[in-house]
């Protein structure tokens, strides 16, 4: 049997990637293979590469690549900058819905919107802000959204020294003071109704009553905070600058074209950004310098955004075309039960799904002009890896030892040399990307980091490359539910037995599953469980990773929930030492929710019912204000 195996891993590779619930597994891969091969030659050796699930491209390639749908193989794309006037404002709101209709997410830097209050000379009034332009964003996406099918995603980017970033800042963490004005009123007029109540059990509705406001006020204020921009991921563009002046404690000024408009301490601004994450997990941090330098692409462009998910710096109109090699398919297991790393196996898959990405961007539909003519001017792609804790850690290496991070390095150094390898020789073949300028190129940080061997620079030389960029780790939430749940990314593993909610096809209405590990049940291995981790252990193991990807990674770091703030605080700080180029975290005792839930400790504890009789269960009756069921009173 070719494909996922688990029944909850079949239900979503149908939804998610097949044209219909009656095309199988193996048509998913004959659908795909046939469009994108060179040669029959390379369509048996792509089609098999799929079949077997070694490598995974990105839920929009397999779904969009020979059906006949008119969707874009490109999982995201990064906005046309936004000039500063109300025209290209909505001219990029039209280009946006355009994009996520067809299926594309997108990415946005606001930070070219005049601030709050500052002066419209030819209307003679005062502009509403940054923020305010990205709530016709957030009804532009959720309208999408609820049109069915794949749902919109947005990440919106506003930089540190924008005079609005408080306020974006705080947009998804403070309440909206009508919301909260609106609850007060209700529970001020339910009870002032009740003063005079003197009929039987109106004490204990009081008293009841009472216990309940504070949560009832802290209900209100996390629905109206996660109405608020519901349809953004949110990230701050931070400077270096701005983080040698929290480490000198300096003041840092705020600036729109020039023009300063409030000089803060920096440490103070620091802290609310810190504060927002520590509570919310959002905004995400780019430490955008990094990426600037650190980028190909240096010599002709300029990066300010990112796609959705953080993994994918890209430049206006830029695309990510996405992929991720599954390496739990890549560890052997030997008759006496020992286990080994395939890395030939590896390197002689690399070159046709090299080729075969590629070729996506010839194939591929584009929502706007613009998208396709710097898709092909660069010819842009992001290989990386999925299930590395699992298969790691089937080696016996724990995750974020020293013994696992030399494997990953292994790995990460392999993957980036054969890639880079096989993009030399499709430069000799079909010829380089049209904005490849060897002198520049090769001049560049990363190419110069080390990582890549001098055979495969030499190859670079003397051809060129095909692609401009090569490497990049998505999250791969869904693609690694559908190869029986392996772990995310570079992620380590989350739970052995997991309850998470899945968004059904309509785009909108979700079912709850649950599903065991990978390593848990095919090696057999119970990995460092997320929360288990050492929250520097995970920032060890992303910037560790870092050093390998020529684009970026999204990863969360999980933070455990009796942290001090000062020390949540250095985890961004080691990130950004330690040459990440953002940092994303989740604090468990956090006001915000994940999708997912660990079943580790629940599973043992609770009995089966088979049936519940209403008079077994414990409720409370409000006409009475007595508690019923087995908790009534005698």
């Amino acid at each position: 049997m070719y494909g996922p195996s688990h029944p909850v891993s079949i239900d979503q590779h149908i939804q998610k990637y097949r044209i219909n619930e009656n095309e199988t597994y193996v048509e998913v891969c004959d659908r795909n293979s046939s469009v994108l091969a060179d040669s029959e030659e390379h369509r048996r050796d792509i089609r098999l590469t799929q079949l077997h699930q070694n490598f995974m491209y990105a839920g929009r390639v397999t779904r969009a690549v020979g059906a006949p749908m008119q969707i874009c193989a490109h999982n995201c794309f990064v906005s046309g900058d936004i000039a500063d006037d109300s025209i290209d404002i909505q001219d990029k709101l039209k280009e946006a819905f355009m994009t996520m209709r067809m299926g594309g997410g997108i990415g946005y830097n606001f930070g070219t919107l005049r601030p709050r209050m500052s002066m419209i000379a030819s209307l003679k009034s005062t502009a509403s802000g940054a923020v305010s332009f990205m709530e016709i964003y957030n009804s532009n996406c959720k309208t999408v959204r609820s049109a069915g099918g794949r749902r919109g995603a947005q990440m919106g980017v506003l930089p540190i020294w924008h005079p609005d970033i408080v306020e974006f800042i705080e947009v998804k963490t403070v309440a909206l003071a009508d919301d909260l004005q609106k609850a007060q009123m209700l529970i001020s007029m339910y009870e002032n109704e009740k003063v005079g109540d003197t009929s039987e059990g109106a004490e204990d509705r009081r008293a009841y009553f009472e216990e309940l406001k504070p949560f009832m006020i802290d209900m209100v204020e996390k629905v109206s905070i996660q109405n608020r921009l519901n349809a953004f991921n949110l990230s701050i563009a931070i400077t270096d600058d701005f983080m040698r002046a929290v480490e000198d404690d300096t003041d840092w000024d705020l600036v729109f074209n020039g023009k300063v408009y409030q000089t803060l301490r920096a440490r103070d601004l620091w802290d609310k950004v810190m504060l927002a994450t520590w509570d919310w997990a959002e905004p995400g941090v780019l430490f955008i310098d990094r990426i600037n330098e650190m980028n190909n692409l240096y010599y002709c462009e300029t990066i300010s955004a990112t796609n959705p998910c953080g993994e994918q710096p890209l430049p206006p109109y830029g695309a990510c075309l996405l992929g991720s090699w599954n390496m739990v398919k890549y560890i052997v297991t030997l008759p006496d039960g020992s286990r080994h790393l395939d890395l030939e196996a590896l390197k002689a898959d690399i070159p046709g799904m090299v080729r075969a990405l590629d070729n996506v961007i010839d194939v591929a539909k584009y929502p706007l002009p613009q998208q396709e003519k710097e898709a092909k001017d660069k010819r842009r792609m992001g290989m990386g890896v999925t299930g590395m804790a699992n298969a790691i850690e089937a080696l016996g290496a724990p995750y974020g030892t020293d013994e696992y991070l030399e494997i990953q390095a292994l790995i990460l150094r392999t993957i980036a040399n054969e890639t880079y390898r096989a993009s030399a020789m499709l430069a000799k073949e079909k010829g380089a990307f049209p904005l490849w300028d060897a002198e520049k190129y090769m001049a560049g940080k990363f190419v110069n980091s080390g990582v890549l061997d001098d055979d495969v620079l030499e190859l670079m030389w003397k051809w060129g490359l095909r692609n401009s960029h090569l490497l990049s780790i998505a999250p791969t939430g869904t693609i690694s539910l559908t190869a029986d749940n392996i772990s995310s990314g570079i992620e380590p593993v989350f739970a052995y037995m997991s309850g998470r909610d899945i968004i059904n096809q309509d785009g909108v209405t979700k079912q709850y599953v649950e599903i065991p590990d990978y390593g848990v049940s095919v090696f057999g291995v119970e990995g460092v469980r997320s929360d288990d981790l050492p929250v520097l252990d995970h920032v060890k193991v992303l910037c560790h990773a870092q050093q390998f990807v020529d684009s970026s990674i999204s990863k969360t770091c999980n933070v455990p929930g009796d942290v001090s703030f000062d020390d949540f605080k250095e985890v961004y700080m080691t990130a950004w030492r330690g040459g990440a180029k953002g940092c994303t975290t989740f604090r468990l005792d956090g006001k915000r929710f994940g999708m997912m839930r660990s079943l580790d400790e629940v599973v043992n504890e609770v009995e089966p019912v088979s049936a519940v009789d209403a008079a077994e269960v414990c409720g409370y009756d409000p006409s009475t204000g007595k508690a019923t069921g087995p908790c009534a009173d005698d």
